[in-house]
């Protein structure tokens, strides 16, 4: 048995504390724009650079804590003992780097509420991919679940945007219509591009999601921590690489630091909290899991933004939230069956930790 395996309290504690923290993500960034553009007044990159430094000084912190009996040296050789499996971090890595990036970019172009309805896309992508890669069976059960759990979705979001179209025309004495066709044909090329991006990110978020958690239990034995190490480490490196070819330079790492105030420190705080809390989730969970307490952060974002944004609370959108909540009882009793369908009698394969999803 892994000895860093969690009680039952603790992952309902790590589930609370991931949907939190990820709500909070979206506010602060949305809080840190200026302007009709919702620009930043600090490079996006150089944002996930720092979170990814901040992250990697936690885990080695924590790591070289728990494992205080061993040497410096040991500790040393453990982090820098490369094997083929330490190289797939690579890739989740590289992948989580552009899906964080394009956080930034889709935000400019969405509403948190509305960033959260398209990234619920990724439960079907989580779904399809964890049967493609993991070979985790999807029930008829579960399939209705995520069935009804789309459906709930798109009722409860297309009712706020409505009910946000509204508001803003109300507001609005004068409507500035594009009467060119030109004009007009740019604009809908521009939303198609914007929701190209957002898609992309559900999609980009799914696959992560998946590839890390293939990567941490094929590992299940080592350090969760010393894997958050070798996972950040990758993540400083692309990261690096991604100013690179967005901006022709290293990420200005000291322009930032310079220009700090609470907001970006929330930023980076939030986002490092919420990627050590996801790596947990999906190394003693599923990536599935994590899909739905995207669903639960979509109506707790909704009504955050109500508080702060002034987004109004259409009927159709607590209809919405009833047919979600309903669609993870069924999920949750499509796991009891799962759990009860299975053979007692011990097997080789139990000792696997991947067999069990």
């Amino acid at each position: 048995m892994n000895k860093e395996a969690i009680s039952k309290r603790a992952k309902s504690l790590l589930i609370v504390l991931y949907i939190l923290i990820y709500v909070s993500v979206d506010l602060f960034i949305k809080a840190s724009q200026k302007g009709k553009n919702s620009e930043y007044g600090y490079d996006p990159v150089c944002a996930v650079l720092m979170t990814e430094v901040v992250k990697l000084s936690v885990s080695l912190f924590i790591y070289f804590r728990m494992n205080s009996q061993v040497g410096l040296k040991e500790k040393f050789q453990s982090l820098t003992n490369i094997t083929q499996t330490r190289l797939m971090y690579g890739l989740p890595a590289l992948i989580y780097a552009l899906y964080n990036i394009l956080a930034y970019y889709n935000l400019q172009n969405f509403d948190p509420p509305l960033k959260k309805l398209v990234l619920n896309l990724r439960l079907g992508f989580t779904a399809f991919l964890a049967w493609l890669i993991l070979k985790q069976k999807i029930p008829r059960l579960k399939f209705f679940s995520i069935v009804i759990l789309f459906v709930g979705v798109i009722i409860g979001q297309q009712a706020m945007q409505h009910a946000n179209q509204k508001k803003e025309d109300s507001e609005n004495l004068v409507t500035e219509e594009i009467n060119d066709a030109d004009g007009s044909e740019t604009v809908k090329k521009s939303l198609l591009v914007a929701l190209f991006f957002l898609i992309l990110q559900a999609f980009l978020s799914s696959f992560a999601s998946i590839v890390n958690e293939f990567v941490f239990k094929k590992n299940y034995e080592e350090s969760i921590h010393l894997q958050n190490s070798l996972f950040y480490v990758w993540g400083i490196v692309i990261n690096i690489g991604c100013g690179l070819f967005l901006h022709g330079s290293v990420p200005n790492v000291f322009k930032f630091l310079k220009n700090l105030n609470f907001i970006t420190v929330m930023i980076v705080v939030t986002n490092a909290a919420g990627g050590l809390c996801a790596a947990s989730l999906l190394k003693y969970l599923s990536s599935l899991t994590k899909s739905y307490c995207a669903v639960v952060e979509m109506f707790i974002s909704t009504f955050l933004s109500g508080i702060f944004f002034d987004t109004p609370i259409p009927l159709f959108f607590l209809v919405g939230a009833a047919l979600i909540s309903f669609a993870i009882v069924l999920y949750t009793k499509s796991n009891q069956q799962q759990k009860e369908q299975k053979v007692v009698l011990p097997t080789k394969n139990e000792t696997d930790p991947l067999k069990k999803y």
